[in-house]
Order: C-alpha cells, then sequence, then structure tokens
C-alpha cells in the first residue's frame, strides 16, 4: 500500500497538475480528511470497491506526475 503525507500546499499543485473529475476531486479531499472508505461510499451513494477503485486511479495519475 503506497503511503502519501503531503501538506496542504502540495496537494493543491498536484490538484493544478492531474486532470481529477469531480468524484475524484471529493474522494481524495475525503482521504485528506482521514474518512473510511465505508463513509466515502456512503456520502457518494455508491459501494466500496467504487470508491478503492477510483482510489487507485488517483494514486496511478499522482505515480505519473511524481
Amino acid at each position: 500500500m503506497i503511503r502519501f503525507d503531503f501538506t496542504k500546499d502540495e496537494v493543491r499543485e498536484l490538484c493544478s497538475k492531474l486532470y481529477l473529475s469531480d468524484i475524484e476531486k471529493r474522494v481524495l479531499e475525503y482521504r485528506l480528511l482521514n474518512y473510511s472508505i465505508a463513509k466515502m461510499a456512503i456520502l457518494e451513494h455508491c459501494s466500496e470497491p467504487t470508491i478503492s477503485r477510483i482510489i487507485s486511479k488517483i494514486k496511478k495519475k499522482i505515480l505519473k506526475v511524481l
């Protein structure tokens, strides 16, 4: 599992470089607030595996930029 510890400024810079969909932006914000996958699924009205896939996509995009 890859863990990223970014400051707020680093997150803003990454978001400006990444092309994130609306749901990806929200999930990234939830992750920064340390929400559980179950809580994110409830807030987004989707399943936990869907949230996990979105998180994986975000991680891949971040790795491409770094």
